[in-house]
């Protein structure tokens, strides 16, 4: 209870700090990667967000005369944080963190956050009302990427502003998602109705990834993946090596997984577990043509070969259990804790599970593995209903939402991630370096699938090869036929709607 309070009265005195730098007592030089001292006062005469001479952020100028500037957002839901205004103090590190990182921007801007949350599969609703109504209720939304209805939907619809036609909003630099901003561009105007930032802690933590049980690993004398994951050698073949090692039969011989025998299994998951798996090699459904227009094009020997090697890894026996369409009496996370599987495929947000927790066992975190080692990055896909950023056209004074959102994402990027990320990290089975590394590495591979945020691939090709590998099938190619006609129609009836 004592490092917890002196932990948030350190915090307290460094957001203390920003708002005083934020006022122009900033000191010559900061400190690097802690909370907000590298942030300076505003440059007058500078008419970008960095400094040219010291790469600080520097803060346009900019009063709101006490107006109160109001997202919509998603409400608590699976265990993930939602909240991106807190009330008060709570004594919890991270809340009070985001509490004192708003206060920091109200007092710099002379604004006020209010947030207004609706459940993830009815938010749609919340929207178009708001929208028809022609009322600025919202300055930004933070939409499910995938709900009853995909944020792409309620693009189509015209909902939102193109986020490139907002000059304040510094979409090029490293507090926005690269990844996700080129992979959502559409168009020779590369054209973006949605982002993500660290704004939002529940889209750091629902970046899927591999968890896996340290200690089962040393008793059997295999080599901790770390060092294969920095060199690019975490691959399909060598993840299937550990299920094999991993492997052990019931009493009967047999692999059906029993909760009561001495039998393990390699890896438990479930259906989006094996998404994942086919991101993480570098594969996806919708790709682009010489105008940066999304397609739906015969897809490459390359992307059948890493259906059949997925394939073939969840259908071997022992190496896998679907914990959600079999009928074992657990869900992956007991499986897992309960030292029956070697690897569990999940969110970041299980790090924090109080099942993992009570875990007497050290068990580590890696990014879902490459295809090869010839693929130049890994890819650490969110799960469908994380929330993205939106502005709606309600909202007459874009570039206020765009100087706010630009340095509330700035200062997440370099207090709240790092923060979530040490959070984590204390639990003791995940306080080293080696972790802080994966972690590091799955929030710069974030990444998110445009067919399923726009609705064109998810109830066609996206779910059906998804569950044909999910059960060992690697036959995809007539689903690919049977759904290319449906997938290019959503498109271009999409792409007709923005830009026709």
């Amino acid at each position: 209870m004592k490092m917890r309070l002196l932990a948030i009265f350190l915090l307290i005195l460094t957001f203390t700090f920003i708002i005083s730098s934020c006022n122009g007592n900033s000191p010559e030089k900061p400190r690097e990667n802690q909370s907000g001292d590298n942030l300076q006062a505003d440059n007058p005469g500078a008419n970008e967000n960095e400094d040219g001479e010291t790469g600080k952020y520097i803060f346009p100028e900019l009063d709101c005369n006490q107006e109160t500037f109001t997202f919509l957002n998603i409400e608590p839901v699976w265990n993930f944080r939602t909240a991106i205004v807190t009330e008060e103090l709570t004594g919890d590190l991270l809340d009070d963190a985001i509490h004192m990182r708003n206060i920091a921007i109200e007092d710099k801007f002379n604004v006020r956050f209010a947030e207004v949350t609706a459940a993830w599969d009815t938010m749609h609703t919340k929207i178009k009302n708001a929208i028809m109504s022609g009322d600025n209720v919202y300055q930004v939304i933070y939409c499910p990427g995938y709900g009853s209805v995909p944020v792409g939907a309620l693009v189509a619809e015209k909902y939102f502003y193109d986020l490139r036609t907002i000059p304040e909003l510094r979409l090029d630099k490293p507090w926005w998602d690269q990844l996700l901003n080129k992979e959502s561009s559409l168009g020779t105007s590369n054209s973006l109705y949605f982002t993500c930032s660290d704004v939002s802690v529940m889209a750091l933590q629902g970046s899927w990834c591999l968890f896996f049980n340290q200690d089962m690993m040393v008793n059997l004398g295999l080599e901790l993946p770390y060092n294969k994951v920095r060199d690019g050698t975490w691959t399909l073949d060598e993840f299937n090596k550990y299920l094999k090692d991993a492997a052990k039969p019931n009493e009967d011989g047999s692999f059906k997984f029993k909760s009561k025998d001495a039998g393990i299994i390699g890896l438990a998951s479930f259906y989006s577990g094996t998404a994942a798996m086919i991101y993480g090699a570098g594969e996806n459904y919708i790709g682009r043509d010489a105008d940066n227009n999304p397609q739906f094009a015969d897809k490459s020997q390359r992307f059948y070969d890493v259906c059949e090697k997925i394939a073939g890894i969840l259908g071997t026996p022992g190496h896998y259990v679907d914990t959600v369409n079999t009928s074992i009496g657990m869900n992956f996370t007991d499986v897992f804790k309960n030292n029956k599987s070697m690897f569990m495929a999940a969110e970041i947000k299980e790090a924090n599970n109080a099942k993992l927790r009570g875990m007497d066992e050290t068990f580590g975190i890696l990014p879902m593995p490459k295809y090869d080692a010839n693929q130049k990055d890994y890819c650490s896909v969110q799960f469908i209903q994380s929330p993205v950023m939106v502005i709606p056209i309600t909202n007459p004074d874009t570039s206020r939402a765009g100087i706010i959102m630009d340095a509330l994402s700035y200062m997440s990027y370099n207090d709240i991630g790092p923060l979530y990320f040490d959070v984590i990290t204390t639990n003791k089975d995940l306080r080293n370096d080696d972790s802080v590394d994966m972690l590091n590495i799955i929030r710069a591979s974030r990444y998110i699938d445009i067919g399923v945020s726009y609705g064109w691939t998810y109830d066609n090709v996206y779910g059906q090869v998804r569950d044909a590998l999910n059960t060992g099938k690697s036959d995809i190619a007539s689903i690919l036929e049977a759904s290319r006609d449906k997938v290019r129609a959503n498109i271009e009836k999409t792409m007709s709607a923005l830009f026709d």
